[in-house]
């Protein structure tokens, strides 16, 4: 339970106006929300064959109170990229970059409305120029565990993999005394050092664990343009990540003329299979009408194969000013249960935050939003 004792306000747009709302909480979460189904639109319905005679229906719908972060609230800043969000003893916890590359931590009841840490600060012990970030919670020692992109002081665009811990999601943040738990000079096992030269940018994605071993997925390459996915693997929370595998690469997009950057992948356990969702879209350098950058899916056998079909799950809506050119950077929420592979069902319905922009750039422009799949599994 968090011990801090904080009074501060709020401010909520509705109907139009601006309303001031005074609250206290004496554990430092926020105030009780009543419980009620998310206002929903449908975007996207699929029948995905996964077996002989077996198919899945996924319906998909995005909230139509999107966006859920979008820097309305003080302190919220640009927001770039979607929280990475848990739920624990039925509190939501969010991290995201906020104004100035530092990362925000936010707290709610329901999933959609959020409120920022009272302090008006990045998390404490966390430094500035931190960006993508991946939060899980171990529930045998009680820890929260972060992991988020760092820039390299000693290259000002390379960016490294940093671990940090805490006991208090709105206490001090410890820092591993092994960080940087992964760089691109870690890779040199599984890429050739001619490309290796160029690759200068590691960020993590998404963070399972299978038979005690600890495996991240990440993207590896010039940030924002030439990327590509891989799997790493640790004994513990606390060690260094050693590279395993590629798993996906632009020069596997067979369909290069939709895009060859890839961005945000993540998987969870769905029936027994593995569900992948991720980026692809255009690098900021080339500056499309629409639809920029979209979130995609495949199934998979093995959480370590992955094969790129162009099968879209998520697309831009061009009648949604905050997110008509891209929706990007898509985080599962899932059941802290050690895996992290199992997802967070809220009435039976699979939550995935994701990014959404206005502009092709995505500069200064990132906003959260909330997507819901319907998931129903069909037998012939």
């Amino acid at each position: 339970m968090i011990k801090q004792v904080f009074n501060y306000c709020m401010l909520k747009y509705s109907v139009g106006i601006f309303i001031l709302t005074l609250f206290a909480c004496s554990d430092g979460r926020p105030p009780a929300i009543k419980e009620k189904s998310p206002n929903i639109d449908k975007v996207n319905s699929l029948e995905i064959l996964f077996a002989k005679d077996v198919n899945v229906k996924m319906d998909v719908y995005k909230l139509k109170d999107n966006p859920v972060i979008s820097g309305r609230l003080p302190g919220e800043g640009n927001q770039f990229y979607p929280p990475s969000v848990i739920r624990v003893d039925s509190v939501f916890y969010a991290v995201a970059k906020g104004g100035g590359s530092e990362l925000w931590g936010y707290y709610s009841n329901d999933g959609i409305n959020w409120i920022p840490l009272p302090y008006r600060t990045s998390l404490k012990g966390v430094e500035k120029d931190h960006q993508c970030c991946v939060l899980r919670y171990d529930y045998k020692q009680k820890i929260f565990h972060l992991y988020t992109e760092k820039r390299n002081l000693d290259n000002d665009q390379g960016r490294e993999i940093w671990h940090y811990y805490a006991k208090d999601f709105s206490g001090v943040w410890e820092q591993n005394k092994n960080n940087p738990v992964l760089d691109s000079k870690d890779f040199s096992a599984i890429v050739d050092s001619s490309t290796l030269k160029k690759y200068h940018t590691v960020i993590p994605n998404d963070f399972i664990i299978i038979n005690d071993t600890l495996y991240m997925y990440g993207q590896l390459g010039n940030r924002g343009d030439d990327m590509s996915f891989f799997v790493a693997s640790a004994n513990s929370y606390y060690d260094k990540f050693a590279p395993q595998k590629n798993l996906l690469s632009p020069n596997d997009l067979y369909n290069a003329d939709e895009g060859k950057c890839l961005q945000g992948i993540n998987v969870i356990r769905l029936f027994d299979k593995f569900l992948f969702i991720y980026t692809q879209g255009f690098p900021k350098r080339e500056v499309v009408k629409y639809n920029h950058r979209r979130i995609l899916y495949t199934i998979s056998e093995s959480p370590f194969v992955i094969q790129h079909k162009n099968l879209k799950l998520l697309v831009p809506d061009s009648n949604l000013l905050w997110e008509k050119e891209r929706n990007y950077a898509a985080q599962f929420l899932k059941i802290q249960d050690g895996s992290y592979l199992t997802p967070d069902l809220l009435d039976n319905n699979i939550w995935m935050y994701y990014s959404g922009s206005n502009h092709p750039g995505g500069i200064n422009t990132g906003q959260t939003g909330l997507a819901i799949l319907k998931v129903d599994k069909l037998i012939k």
